[in-house]
């Protein structure tokens, strides 16, 4: 799965007379598509005065930008799922209303994860609400381990040992590649994140707008440097962009 994503309010229109109607366009689709769907009947179901009408609108780069042009068309939805890229875009359009306007004093942020709370707030104030998220994981085979001689039940912990592993899976044909993984680009943030490396100058955009990113700053550097290594050593086989590298 990629991405962290972020529940964004757009400006509130829908008081009517009877039930209240709440449009909201999300980028959830496959078997997400049913998690929201769930969602959204539960919410209904439960506040029979409301009723949230819950709309694919799309990719999360589409759903931003035809989101964008509705508010300015002005017929925009009351909710929209913005992913965690999005969010200085949301800042900087004036269409949306933060969360810490509408949400009250009392309300208790103690059910969501620090680390995901923290990224949408901008000077100490919650500007989007928390929808989903999603981290890298590693996953390994334990059948290819045993083939090849590996202990199975001691995965790779370094770069090191992803390496000497993979060589190992090569060439003992267990198969044909060490370790394959999608969305490379947001793979290469969470090494930063992880190893607490900032991204960008200002630290990543929160001191001030980022003007420069770190790319090829040492750690980046080394980081494309193994990749390098893996793939010349055919331990790292490119799947593609996205989630294409799921089947290999």
């Amino acid at each position: 799965m990629k991405k962290l994503l972020v529940l964004l309010l757009l400006c509130l229109s829908v008081f009517a007379f009877g039930k209240t109607t709440i449009n909201f366009w999300h980028a959830m689709s496959g078997s997400r598509l049913g998690a929201v769907d769930a969602i959204v009947n539960g919410f209904n179901a439960e506040n029979p005065d409301i009723e949230v009408v819950a709309q694919f609108t799309g990719s999360y780069a589409e759903t931003l930008t035809k989101a964008i042009a509705s508010y300015r068309a002005g017929d925009q939805p009351h909710i929209v799922q913005v992913y965690e890229v999005g969010l200085q875009t949301m800042l900087d359009s004036n269409a949306i209303k933060p969360v810490f306007e509408i949400s009250g004093p009392d309300f208790d942020w103690g059910d969501v994860i620090g680390p995901i709370l923290d990224y949408y707030t901008v000077g100490d104030q919650l500007y989007s609400m928390p929808f989903n998220s999603s981290s890298a994981i590693l996953y390994y085979n334990k059948d290819i381990f045993r083939a090849a001689g590996l202990d199975p039940n001691k995965p790779p912990s370094t770069f090191d040992e992803l390496y000497e592993m993979g060589k190992t899976i090569v060439e003992s044909g267990a198969a044909q590649g060490g370790v394959s993984f999608g969305w490379p680009a947001w793979v290469f943030e969470q090494m930063h994140s992880v190893h607490g490396q900032f991204y960008a100058n200002n630290e990543n955009g929160r001191a001030a707008k980022a003007t420069e990113v770190f790319f090829n700053k040492d750690f980046g550097v080394k980081v494309l440097a193994e990749w390098i290594k893996w793939a010349q050593a055919k331990v790292f086989m490119y799947g593609g962009r996205e989630y294409d590298a799921n089947q290999a």
